[in-house]
């Protein structure tokens, strides 16, 4: 096979395009949260940390932080589920 029959594994311009939007979607819907949960998502879920690691670093319980991750998730998924009817309706 020559290198130029390969086929392209990468998404195609659709593909790239709705990653990007929803890759968006959830930076807004991250913006807009509380600061107090804004940062346990952003510690938790884009650093990485562990439950115990997020309390340590905010001087918090790991049940606060358990609940705050919580309510953050609910927040977002709302945000988000809201966010994608309203487009779905707009196309």
């Amino acid at each position: 096979m020559r290198a130029l029959d390969l086929p392209d594994e990468g998404p195609t311009p659709e593909q790239a395009r709705a990653e990007n939007e929803q890759r968006a979607a959830v930076i807004r819907a991250i913006s807009h949260l509380r600061h107090n949960l804004r940062i346990i998502v952003l510690l938790r879920e884009l650093h990485g940390l562990t439950s115990n690691e997020t309390a340590r670093r905010l001087g918090l319980t790991v049940s606060a932080v358990k609940a705050r991750s919580f309510h953050a998730k609910r927040y977002l998924r709302q945000r988000l589920e809201r966010e994608y009817k309203l487009h779905a309706v707009a196309s």
